[in-house]
């Protein structure tokens, strides 16, 4: 079950926010099965850090909040380099914002996001021209 948070009133330690479907797996070529995305709210907290990179908390807050539909429809996907995270991208629309989710890789039967981030089109477009990420869907 994908779980929805509140970035202004986390009430649990952890949320299951998503899953690593059969089709990303076989995309980036993983060697992992089918598993559920967790984020902790120590996860959350550590996000803070990129608030100044956003005009607005309210817009900040969106960003952070979108991790569930992120991961369920992502607009690209890709590989980090050192092969140890999947980036999950998607533009919110309703801020106009891309934003990149990256999931670890060192679980089992679960994975972790790692960070949330805004990123700019010119960045989005260097990691499509280098093969980082590949349109989804």
């Amino acid at each position: 079950m994908i779980e929805h948070y509140n970035i202004s009133n986390l009430d649990k330690l952890e949320y299951t926010v998503g899953r690593i479907n059969q089709d990303i797996i076989n995309l980036l070529g993983l060697q992992i099965c089918e598993c559920d995305v967790k984020l902790t709210a120590k996860r959350i907290r550590h996000t803070k850090k990129h608030e100044c990179e956003f005009e607005s908390f309210s817009d900040y807050k969106t960003c952070i909040e979108s991790a569930p539909e992120i991961i369920g429809s992502p607009e690209y996907v890709g590989l980090h380099p050192d092969r140890n995270s999947v980036r999950y991208v998607s533009s919110i629309g309703s801020v106009r914002i891309i934003i990149l989710v990256a999931v670890g890789l060192d679980g089992v039967d679960e994975q972790w996001i790692k960070t949330i981030y805004p990123i700019t089109e010119d960045k989005l477009n260097r990691y499509i021209a280098s093969g980082q990420l590949v349109k989804y869907q």
